[in-house]
């Protein structure tokens, strides 16, 4: 789920917390994804959204390493 309307676009912030509310109805897994841009924001987005996986974007473009540094830590 990306965190952000159509008219919100790529402009920050991520609503998390809209995650999460998607994630109580819902018996599918779920993947959080929307400004994560460090292992500080990927643990963050998992705090807020409650979900256990996240995908990242333009984040990987920014930093390659970047799905390596989260999984990491």
């Amino acid at each position: 789920v990306h965190a952000r309307t159509k008219v919100d676009g790529y402009k920050p912030p991520a609503y998390w917390e809209w995650i999460r509310k998607i994630k109580t109805h819902l018996r599918i897994p779920i993947i959080a994804n929307g400004e994560i841009w460090d292992v500080e924001s990927a643990n963050r987005c998992k705090e807020v959204s409650g979900c256990a996986d996240i995908m990242i974007g333009r984040g990987a473009v920014s930093n390659p390493n970047l799905a390596n540094q989260i999984r990491s830590n």
